[in-house]
Formats: C-alpha cells, sequence, structure tokens
C-alpha cells in the first residue's frame, strides 16, 4: 500500500494512506498543524480484488480481522468501531485523532469503507450524497464495511473471535454524525436519515445531523461543488500553518454542471494554495476528444426516436442520475415510459428531500418495474 508523504514547518503533513497507485481507494491524512482530518475513506478495488469476488467477501463475523491483516484498511485502531474488533485481533499502530472525515462524493472507491470507523467521527459530505448513500443502503444488502450512514451494532459470541448482529429488538442501528455542506440541513431530509428502511424491523437511533461550519480547530473549510457522474459531489479547501491545500475529489467538464468546476478553480486559485491535491484517472494530452452529456444525450434520443414500436434497453452506472434524466427526458418526446427498477425510483425520492430533481418522480413518463420479489422490504412495498 503506497504511502506518500508531505510536511512543512509548523507541524504541517500529509500521507497518501491508500489511492496514490490505483482507481480509487482514496484515503488522505491531513494534519493542519492543529487539528487532524481525513479525505476519503474508500474502497481500493484492485487490492480488494486481488482477495474477494463477487461470492467471496470478508467475513462478518470476524469483524475487521481480514482488512486488518490483509492491509485493506490503515493500521490505527483508534478509526474502527468497538464492536467489530474480534478478541484475537491486537490492537497495534499509531493513533490518529482524527476530528473530522471530508467525502468528496458517493462512489465506493471514495467512502466504501466508512462503515469499519466509528460514528461519533463526523464525516462532512453534501446533502445530496449523503441522501444517495442512505438510499443505497436502505435498499441493498449492506457488508459491515459499508454501512455508511448507519452502524448495526454487533456483539460476540461465546467464542470471543466471532461477532454476531445484534438481536433487532434489543438494539437499534446507530446513525452516523455528520455535518453537510450548504446551509440548513432541509426538515425533509432529516427526517429521511432518521427513519429506518422498516418501521416494523430494527429502530434507527438518530444521528447528529448539522451545517458544516466554515472551520474546525481554528482552521478554515471551504466545500465547492463540483461536477460529476452522480449527484453532490464535492472539492474541498483546508487551510493549514502552511497556507491553503486543495482537494478536488472526481470532477470532470463534460457535464450539466461544468459551470460548477470552473467556478472552483477559480475560487481555489484566488486561495493560493500551498498543495494541490487532484485524482488523476482520466489525465491525459490535450486535444483530445471526450463526449459531452449532451453528445450522449443527442445520440441515445436519435437511436430511440428511429426505434418505433421496439423495446429499447439502455444501461448506465449505478446512480448516474443524470443519464437517467436524460432517458426520462427521450422517453417524454418520444411517447414512450421510462421504466426503472424500485430501488432507482427511492433514489430519486431522496434526492427529493434535499431539493434535487424536484417533482420528477410525478413525471407521466416515469415507471417502476414490477419485478417479482417474495418479500418485498417495506419502502419496495409502498412504492409499488
Amino acid at each position: 500500500m503506497a504511502r506518500l508523504r508531505w510536511a512543512e514547518g509548523g507541524g504541517v503533513k500529509l500521507r497518501v494512506l491508500d489511492g496514490a497507485d490505483s482507481i480509487g481507494g482514496t484515503k488522505i491524512l491531513l494534519d493542519t498543524g492543529g487539528t487532524r482530518l481525513l479525505l476519503d475513506f474508500g474502497i481500493n478495488y484492485k487490492r480488494f480484488g486481488a482477495y474477494f469476488e463477487e461470492y467471496l467477501k470478508p467475513r462478518s463475523s470476524r469483524g475487521i480481522l481480514d482488512l486488518w491483516r490483509l492491509g485493506l484498511i490503515p493500521p490505527h485502531p483508534d478509526l474502527y468501531r468497538e464492536d467489530l474488533w474480534p478478541a484475537d485481533l491486537k490492537r497495534e499502530g499509531e493513533p490518529l485523532d482524527v476530528e473530522l472525515i471530508l467525502v468528496s462524493h458517493a462512489h465506493m472507491d471514495h467512502c466504501g469503507l466508512l462503515g469499519v470507523v466509528r460514528p461519533e467521527i463526523p464525516v462532512a459530505a453534501s446533502p445530496a450524497a449523503w441522501a444517495v448513500l442512505k438510499a443505497v443502503q436502505d435498499a441493498g444488502k449492506a457488508e459491515f464495511y459499508s454501512e455508511t450512514v448507519y452502524v448495526v451494532p454487533r456483539v460476540q459470541l461465546e467464542d470471543s473471535r466471532a461477532l454476531k448482529s445484534a438481536g433487532w429488538k434489543s438494539r437499534a442501528a446507530r446513525g452516523r454524525e455528520v455535518r453537510l455542506t450548504g446551509g440548513m440541513v432541509p426538515n425533509k431530509l432529516v427526517e429521511f436519515l432518521h427513519r429506518p428502511p422498516n418501521p416494523n424491523g430494527r429502530a434507527l437511533e438518530p444521528s447528529g445531523v448539522q451545517p458544516l461550519q466554515g472551520e474546525i480547530g481554528g482552521y478554515g473549510v471551504r466545500a465547492f461543488p463540483v461536477d460529476h457522474s452522480l449527484p453532490g459531489a464535492l472539492a474541498y479547501a483546508l487551510e493549514t500553518d502552511a497556507g491553503w491545500v486543495v482537494y478536488t475529489g472526481d470532477l470532470r467538464l463534460h457535464g450539466e454542471f461544468r459551470e460548477a468546476t470552473l467556478r472552483f478553480v477559480e475560487e481555489a486559485r484566488s486561495l493560493r494554495p500551498r498543495l494541490l491535491l487532484i485524482e488523476g484517472t482520466r489525465a491525459g494530452p490535450l486535444g483530445r476528444e471526450n463526449p459531452t452529456e449532451e453528445d450522449v444525450r443527442a445520440r441515445a434520443h436519435e437511436i430511440v426516436a428511429g426505434s418505433p414500436g421496439k423495446l429499447v434497453i439502455a444501461d448506465f452506472s449505478p446512480r448516474q442520475l443524470e443519464r437517467l434524466q436524460g432517458f426520462l427526458e427521450i422517453a417524454a418526446t418520444t411517447g414512450r415510459t421510462l421504466v426503472v427498477l424500485s430501488k432507482d425510483m427511492y433514489l430519486l425520492e431522496a434526492l427529493e428531500t434535499c431539493g434535487w430533481l424536484a417533482g420528477v418522480t410525478n413525471s407521466p413518463s416515469l415507471g417502476i418495474y414490477d419485478d417479482v420479489v417474495v418479500s418485498p422490504q417495506v419502502w419496495d412495498r409502498r412504492l409499488r
């Protein structure tokens, strides 16, 4: 696991704990000189793929042991949930004393290991990103390490090396402390974050949902919306004793929010940052042609309009809501209905709680695929 380091006078230090030589897996520690922050806490799929696959996962009955022993999480014991420590795993390693984890966006390669982190360590994110993560966790079969928004408590068995989920009647899930960007947090979003996925199942103990303040420990923190392939992506600027450090997260210039990225560039430039951390997976030579989302939408419209009387199947990345919006507009203009999975509709409803895609779930051109589900969850039954 590559660990890059940078240090300045006054105690300012930066360590790339993971993600320096891979796509995603980002975990960056920044010591501002007075407070310690983590930038993202994602899954390194390259390293995960060396040990695990779709039907071979880290053993939930062993807590963080597999992740720790295989070097898939940084060896700093004070980061991790007390209930995920099996009795035979020694707590060795430097404490980090992290005060805040800043999540750039809701892709798992940037936040997919938050589930192992202590829920009392606050996480900063955009309202849209946190709504997306709550919907994904509610509607999915979350592994213990991807319990991003709320955590299900574990208890030791008679063999203290083994763990299991606590009884649902006796122990509530616990919401993670979160600091959301953009000022006042919408009441509808707070209600959604505090709502358990199954009102008749395990209760959900509400977390502290508060606005992200402009500073932490006396050091400035600024968040900037940027264009990416899912809602709520952010870049951050963090004040240190050596000057500002800017972290871009993942960003692009070919989508609906291109202007947001350009505004971020100008505002970050005005800070005269001492250090710029930028993701470079798709960095390439100038002049290379990249299709925009408008190009994709135009081509898709051409194909759909030229296929009267035929079923059209569109496949695109999960949570790529801009692409979904595009196909919804195409459906409306060509007299068709866009049919989505119930979990996609649930995600759209979640985003409406924070002001994104207002009214889209009421579109007459949008429908839900009536899949056969033996035991649908409560949220699924409601949508149908």
